[in-house]
């Protein structure tokens, strides 16, 4: 059964990011989480929009569900931030990785990870390394004095606020 974006399976949890999986082939496209804050401009992203390649986040470590036998070692990707250039066809991508998937359904909230790391692994591609875009959980030490351009607050956006609130108050108030 197919949904009205072209996808087989139904979309779970975080798998939003695929649901479309464009929205305008013929221009570059950025998809962030929810939880993720640009504060400043940087040149990866100069780049990305004069470039053909797609753009992937540096994780801090390797979650890619039942995908995980598609993304080669030792890469550690994060999809809360991701981009494809013009032309980047990522639903014929998704249907060709998910061709001998017997199950026929997302099974876990790391599922997207792995397919959408796979899919964007197969042209070229850049990382933007943790010292432009910071991942952080809640219980992470933080170290904002160096000149990051953007932060994931990872789980931001799924309830756990308690941790995040005395963080956001300490680390980003000179922001808002």
């Amino acid at each position: 059964m197919q949904n009205d974006c072209g996808m087989e399976y139904l979309p779970i949890n975080e798998m939003w990011k695929m649901y479309p999986p464009r929205y305008d082939i013929n221009s570059h496209e950025i998809v962030m989480d929810n939880d993720f804050i640009i504060f400043d401009k940087c040149q990866v992203l100069e780049d990305f929009f004069k470039g053909n390649h797609t753009l992937l986040l540096r994780g801090k470590a390797r979650s890619y569900g039942k995908y995980d036998h598609l993304v080669p070692q030792p890469f550690a990707i994060n999809s809360g931030f991701f981009g494809m250039p013009p032309n980047f066809d990522f639903l014929k991508k998704i249907k060709y990785a998910c061709k001998n998937d017997i199950e026929r359904k997302w099974t876990s909230w790391c599922d997207d990870q792995g397919i959408i790391t796979h899919c964007l692994m197969q042209e070229e591609f850049k990382v933007i390394e943790n010292d432009i875009f910071k991942n952080y959980f809640a219980e992470d030490d933080y170290d904002l004095s160096y000149n990051i351009k953007g932060l994931h607050l990872i789980g931001l956006n799924r309830g756990k606020r308690k941790n995040w609130k005395s963080i956001l108050s300490k680390y980003l108030i000179k922001y808002v």
